[in-house]
């Protein structure tokens, strides 16, 4: 799943979360955020996904300042669950 935000307007004390724009969290000022997000086996074959798709390549190498990783194991032994966000500064 690959995510772009704003999809439109944001009030100015929008903060953001792995799970989008909300007003939770630690506030960063910001004017565009993405995500990438996915269940795999490992990291490479994660990243070799995400690389592969047009829309999560596009969020990887888009135009961002900073970025934040998460990763989780599935405690029922199937692999991993990966997020990546991207945070565009005003």
């Amino acid at each position: 799943m690959a995510k772009t935000w704003p999809p439109g307007p944001c009030p100015s004390d929008t903060k953001v979360s792995t799970t989008g724009p909300a007003r939770i969290g630690a506030s960063i000022p910001w004017q565009a955020a993405g995500e990438v997000v996915a269940r795999s086996g490992s990291a490479k074959e994660t990243v070799e996904a995400w690389l592969a798709g047009a829309g999560h390549k596009s969020q990887i190498e888009g135009d961002y300042d900073l970025t934040g990783v998460g990763v989780a194991e599935n405690k029922k032994g199937a692999g991993y669950y990966f997020d990546q966000i991207f945070i565009r500064m005003r």
